[in-house]
């Protein structure tokens, strides 16, 4: 019963202290597994990076126009976002690699929803601009 109380004062505390949502996971056993991020990394690899390369390796886009399937270029701007981003989601990786090796589950899981974050604007820029198609 006091198990009970406890799990949902934790419930009804959870939500508004943000910061104490990665302790939550922790607590109720949720982990984060290297096969997990072996996982998402090989999809990153196999998915975003070629992604990249192929878009940086497209001529530079003349002024007033931007890349389609009838125009393969780059935009710099577009181009440099996207770089930046995938710096992100590498950091991102190594920080959740730090933490499932130093056994630090609540920083590994705290790690994995910033991973989370930073492939979701990698994807977003994949889909904005279609770049899918190169």
């Amino acid at each position: 019963m006091k198990r009970l109380i406890l799990a949902l004062t934790l419930i009804a505390f959870a939500a508004p202290l943000g910061g104490c949502f990665e302790t939550f996971q922790a607590i109720n056993g949720f982990a984060v597994t290297q096969g997990e991020l072996d996982g998402a990394r090989n999809a990153y690899d196999g998915t975003a990076l070629p992604a990249l390369a192929g878009y940086a390796r497209l001529p530079r886009c003349a002024k007033g126009t931007a890349f389609s399937i009838n125009n393969r270029c780059h935009d710099a701007a577009i181009l440099k976002r996207f770089r930046t981003d995938d710096v992100s989601v590498a950091d991102a990786f190594n920080k959740v690699q730090d933490a499932i090796t130093s056994g630090n589950n609540s920083g590994a899981i705290a790690a994995w929803n910033t991973l989370q974050t930073a492939l979701a604007a990698v994807k977003k820029i994949i889909a904005d601009n279609n770049l899918t198609a190169i």
